[in-house]
């Protein structure tokens, strides 16, 4: 008897699984909100130099039309935000006191290459063959009152820092994925999830009152490797606790959780528009988890992993009442279950697992790198297309609340298929059909801006039902002992994807279209490798490194496994000569194993040994 066995008994999906799903998905809300607030934080409104030698009554458009150049910009001709023509004389003469503006349009009054504007009692002259950088800006309130780019004037060229900013914050996300969760490998997940909880909104609260940019930016990656953790442990929780029939669901809405955050980040920002109280009100109310310490019960299959017994027995026990189910003897205790377990778990096995039990053996060091490559690739495209939703034609708020809405849909889509097809078809269609709308996007005029956001849209539904799909089926593939080092380390990937993200947005400078290709091509790449990797539908959850190794591996060899089987027994004379030739190259095989291997059935118990 393992772990899902005594779910199989106690109930695989009951209210204590109910309850574990909504507080664990409860930590996904601020996680969305903190990882997309970068969107209102650091929004970049429209901007234009500071013209001091302007006079005070002048209107923004006489201001723009005197003295800032044009440039082209998306196929139009509009104002620079990063230049402006150079000041040449100003005539304080009291001639033109009464006269007001006498030539204000377009290029009324240039002669040659100066023109002159009269207001008030000075005369302003532009010489408009010099070009001068801007010292200071002015910026459009119209959709924000501050940012940090308004701030610290994260414009022209100090643009880099705002897309740095979000990359450093999901570097903190990558640490925090990866570190924390493998200390809760070791101490614990709801005590650990505890832990990264209370620093989040700690850190989160101190970043408001950041005094300048870099020590912003600092503190909100910190907040990022809280949110990271905290939503990595949560999630593993979850499927932690769910029986083998009942995981896909609750795992795919995890992400749901997260999505929501992001729908009520733009409903906030709409009312908050400065950077300072927005930053405040998403941090403090996080708070509230900290009731977990009284109401949240640590993972039984953890404890048990761990040799702690007793514990995992008096959860055991009250998720059995809960659902229900009354229990005539100790499950924990009972003989069957000690014949495993012993008086100290022998998943233990007297040592800690890390990294490079990732990688350590061949069948699990090609699963990994896969399902990492997948994880990255999600993460970039989707990063990518959320962040990009804000730049979108159209109202910034309904765009943003839109771009996060669509994923819904998403999880629904994949909540319906993946009990009915399985895991591995879904992502491969899910990330192909996200890479074909990015790459459509790219022979889209940039004039049919509808057309534009539709594309957009629905590449993002795609490539979240493929992001909800790669949780449950990576941690459908590792085994319990390195899990959350597993599901971390995919993380860890997804964030390096997220990180690059607003660099890749970028490249649209060089060439519209091209970071659009760059997800299609990714996405598409990542579809077909998902089809290398063993399906997981209706299979119990490997527990011990062994069983990790040999999951799906004899999926991989079963075509040669068949070969190997015809070769023997096609005739007497020749069976000695086809067993000595397929053993160089398979294992011998029983006929009872081959046929075993043929029905698509993984074997938990043979050894292995490392590559």
């Amino acid at each position: 008897m393992n772990f899902d066995d005594i779910l199989s008994v106690i109930g695989e999906w009951g209210a204590f699984q109910y309850t574990v799903v909504v507080l664990m998905g409860l930590v996904g809300i601020p996680t969305g909100l903190h990882t997309l607030a970068h969107l209102f934080l650091a929004g970049n409104p429209n901007h234009w130099c500071t013209l001091p030698y302007a006079g005070q009554n002048w209107t923004l458009a006489q201001k723009k039309a005197a003295g800032i150049p044009l440039e082209e910009r998306e196929g139009q001709m509009v104002p620079s935000q990063c230049e402006r023509y150079e000041k040449s004389v100003v005539n304080t003469s009291i001639a033109s006191a009464a006269q007001g503006i006498s030539a204000l349009v377009g290029d009324a009054g240039w002669n040659g290459t100066e023109t002159t504007y009269n207001v008030g009692v000075s005369s302003h002259v532009f010489n408009r063959t010099v070009v001068a950088e801007c010292g200071s800006w002015e910026y459009d309130n119209a959709d924000f009152t501050s940012t940090i780019v308004t701030e610290w004037n994260l414009v022209c060229d100090r643009g880099w820092m705002r897309a740095t900013a979000q990359s450093i914050y999901m570097v903190g996300f990558m640490v925090g994925a990866v570190g924390c969760g493998a200390l809760s490998d070791r101490f614990g997940r709801v005590k650990m999830l505890l832990v990264c909880i209370a620093f989040e909104v700690v850190t989160g609260v101190v970043t408001a009152f950041a005094p300048e940019y870099w020590s912003f930016v600092f503190l909100r990656m910190l907040v990022g490797m809280c949110a990271g953790g905290s939503f990595t442990i949560a999630f593993v929780v979850v499927m932690e606790s769910i029986g083998v029939n009942h995981r896909m669901i609750p795992g795919i809405f995890m992400q749901a959780w997260f999505a929501l955050g992001f729908m009520i980040l733009p409903g906030i920002a709409y009312f908050i528009r400065d950077y300072f109280t927005l930053q405040l009100v998403i941090s403090a109310p996080v708070g509230l988890i900290l009731c977990y310490y009284w109401i949240a019960d640590e993972s039984p299959r953890w404890l048990l992993s761990q040799g702690k017994l007793k514990e995992a027995d008096a959860i055991i026990n009250k998720a059995a009442k809960m659902n229900g189910n009354t229990l005539t003897e100790s499950l924990v205790f009972s003989k069957r279950f000690e014949v495993e377990y012993g008086n100290k778990s022998a998943l233990t096995e007297d040592r800690r697992y890390t990294f490079i039990d990732l990688v350590r053996y061949p069948n699990m060091r090609k699963k990994s790198f896969n399902i990492f490559f997948n994880w990255f690739v999600n993460s970039l495209v989707y990063y990518g297309l959320s962040l990009g939703s804000g730049s979108l034609a159209g109202n910034m708020y309904l765009n943003v609340f839109l771009s996060a809405a669509v994923e819904i849909p998403g999880y629904i889509l994949a909540a319906v298929v993946l009990d009915r097809i399985g895991r591995r078809w879904p992502l491969t269609g899910s990330l192909v059909i996200g890479g074909v709308a990015c790459l459509i996007t790219t022979a889209i005029p940039r004039d049919l801006k509808v057309l534009m956001i539709i594309c957009t849209l629905i590449g993002k539904l795609a490539i979240a039902t493929s992001f909800a799909i790669i949780y449950v089926f990576s941690a459908e593939q590792f085994p319990t002992v390195i899990r959350n080092v597993g599901v971390g380390a995919g993380s860890m990937c997804a964030r390096v994807g997220s990180l690059i993200a607003p660099f890749v947005a970028d490249l649209n400078k060089i060439w519209g279209p091209l970071p659009y290709l760059i997800f299609g091509i990714t996405s598409v790449i990542a579809g077909i490798l998902a089809l290398l990797l063993p399906e997981t539908l209706h299979h119990r959850l490997p527990d011990t490194i062994i069983e990790g190794e040999n999951f799906g591996k004899y999926r991989e060899l079963s075509f040669k496994n068949l070969l190997a089987f015809k070769q023997v027994h096609s005739s007497s004379d020749e069976s000695e000569t086809a067993a000595s030739d397929s053993s160089e190259c398979i294992p011998k095989l029983k006929e009872e194993e081959v046929k075993f291997s043929l029905e698509g059935n993984e074997r938990d118990t043979e050894e292995f040994s490392p590559v």
